[in-house]
Order: structure tokens, then C-alpha cells, then sequence
């Protein structure tokens, strides 16, 4: 994609800034574009490293508790910390250290501070994570919260699940339900590290985090490997607050599964061969639901809803610039 200088969205300008880069050294195994970076390290293993953002007005606000977003400032903390454990997760990694940057608008007060380093404590001490440094600085009280993650995880052995692994013939697989996470789950959610860890031990082909949407993300997983997809509309595990969603604003449950963003659970391609087996010893109370197909990159995205195939929308969330 081309990148303009006027307009655009945040996908447009990453591929531009990746032909800015240039040659990376050799150690650094994954660059941009995949859930975390991967750098070759001592005895032959591979750290993760991932850089997230929470901005208020955007992934949360502070003001209304009967407006959708709404969070705590302690909820803000876990949800960003949160955010980028789920990343390292998605290519099958152990989350181990992090730091944090933040822009504090003047005048919140001490319990503002206190609450957001309580859910950035809570969430890192859930998954073995050490805070281990930072930077802080403030600005007017007119603006908005900005806070920053950046994480070190470990693959220990196992060989990280890309975005760009996907084959034509894989089973589609997604952990947990999908849809309507604006009424709780975006704050709340479990990153799944260890059920990331498992599938890059069953030796998963791609993998990613639902963060922008199953269609959007699909479609990440479908570009970078150079593929196609069949999704069946009836087989979505979707969620019951998708259906609570249905009857308030119009857009049906399905939809909301599809397109709704922050779910934070793993889609997952593996080996048809392997499909039935996976299934089989699925170790996690979490429920896993095989949704499709991967197709040749011809066919493109598309949906079985009904008995009838057609092209499957695609309503990410996109951060235009």
C-alpha cells in the first residue's frame, strides 16, 4: 500500500515505514508487522519484544460509567498491560519483564496514578511479568491519558507462531467467544498465554490476537501468508453479550462477532491433518471452536452463512491518520 502524507491509516503507514527501515541485522529474526518483533538470542533462543498504547477517548474514557468504554483508571492499567501480554501470546511466547511510559494529564491526583500502577501490577503479576522501569511525564489537564507497554517475553524453546505461516487446506480455529466486549470484556479479558504456548507446541502454522476484529485480523493472517479463507457463519462461538448487543443498537449478533474488536482470544490455523487431534486433547477449560477453512489466495475472504457463500466484510477498526 502506498502511504500518503495527508491521509491514510495506521496499516498504510507501518507498510511505508517498513521500506524506510532498512536491512535489518540477522539476529533480528521477526520485524514489523507480526505481534511482536523476535530477536535471536544466547543458546539459540528468541525474545519477543512489543510496544502497546492505551489512549483515553479511544480504548477507554473516564467520565460516564453509563457510556460504552467506561473504565476505571485500575481497569485502564490491566487493560494495556493486558493488551500486550495477549500479544506475546499470539506467537507463543512467555511474557517476562516491562516498562512503562506515560503521558499523566495534570491535575487527576494521586488515586488516578495509584489505580492505573494497581492494573498494570495486577495484570503483570497474573502472568509472572516484573515491572522493571519506565518514564513518566505530565501535560496539561486538558488532555488525555497516554500509557505505554513495552514487554520482553521468551519463546524457551519453542519456535514463535507468525502471522505468516497459514497454508491452504489449514482448519481455522478460535479460542473463547466472540463479540460484544465494549459491555465488560475489553477491561477484563484473560490473555491466553498458556494456550498460546500450547499451540506452538502442537506446531501451529499462524496465529493471531483478535484485537481489531476476527474479519480484520483474519485478514492480517491472510496477507501475510499469502492466502485465502472460508469462514462458517454458524459454527462462530458467539458471545451473550453480542446478543445483548443485537437488541440494542440493530447490528445482529453475528456481525458483532465478526467485526467487534478487543476480544483478545487466539486465531489459530493448524495442519488439517492435525484438526481432529487438537481437538481431541484440548487441554483448557476455554472453549475452542473450529470456524473454517483456509483457502488459496484467490478465492479471498469469504463467508458460509445460510448454505450461500459470498465475500466477507471487512469492519476493523482502523486509527486513521
Amino acid at each position: 500500500m502506498k502511504h500518503e502524507r495527508t491521509s491514510g491509516n495506521e496499516f498504510d503507514f507501518i507498510d511505508w515505514v517498513k521500506t524506510k527501515l532498512g536491512k535489518l541485522p540477522p539476529e533480528v529474526l521477526v520485524g514489523p508487522g507480526d505481534d511482536c518483533a523476535v530477536i535471536h538470542y544466547a543458546n539459540d533462543d528468541q525474545i519477543l519484544l512489543k510496544t502497546d498504547s492505551l489512549l483515553e477517548g479511544v480504548h477507554v474514557q473516564f467520565s460516564d460509567p453509563a457510556k460504552p468504554g467506561y473504565a476505571t483508571p485500575e481497569q485502564a492499567g490491566y487493560k494495556v498491560m493486558a493488551r500486550s501480554i495477549s500479544d506475546v501470546a499470539a506467537m507463543g511466547g512467555v511474557p517476562c519483564y516491562a516498562t512503562i511510559a506515560t503521558a499523566l494529564p495534570q491535575g487527576r491526583g494521586p488515586a488516578f496514578r495509584e489505580g492505573l500502577l494497581a492494573g498494570l501490577q495486577r495484570a503483570a503479576h497474573a502472568h509472572n511479568t516484573f515491572i522493571i522501569g519506565g518514564d513518566t511525564k505530565s501535560w496539561s489537564a486538558d488532555d488525555k491519558l497516554v500509557l505505554s507497554v513495552h514487554l520482553f517475553g521468551d519463546m524457551q524453546g519453542f519456535h514463535p507462531v507468525l502471522r505468516s505461516g497459514a497454508r491452504e487446506g489449514d482448519a481455522i480455529f478460535v479460542t473463547g467467544e466472540l463479540g460484544g466486549s465494549i459491555l465488560g470484556k475489553h477491561v477484563s479479558f484473560a490473555p491466553r498465554v498458556g494456550e498460546g504456548r500450547w499451540f506452538a507446541s502442537v506446531h501451529a502454522h499462524a496465529m493471531i490476537d483478535l484485537s481489531d476484529g476476527l474479519s480484520g485480523d483474519l485478514l492480517h493472517i491472510c496477507k501475510a501468508s499469502g492466502v485465502g479463507a472460508l469462514i462458517e457463519a454458524e459454527k462462530l462461538p458467539v458471545s451473550k453479550d453480542a446478543l445483548i448487543l443485537e437488541k440494542r443498537d440493530g447490528m445482529s449478533a453475528l456481525e458483532h462477532a465478526l467485526h467487534d474488536g478487543e476480544d483478545f482470544e487466539l486465531l489459530v490455523c493448524i495442519a488439517r491433518e492435525k484438526a481432529d487431534e487438537v481437538q481431541k486433547t484440548w487441554p483448557f477449560a476455554t472453549k475452542l471452536t473450529r470456524i473454517g477453512t483456509v483457502t488459496e489466495k484467490a478465492g479471498g475472504l469469504r463467508i458460509s452463512h445460510g448454505g450461500k457463500k459470498q465475500p466477507l466484510p471487512i469492519k476493523a477498526y482502523e486509527h486513521e491518520l
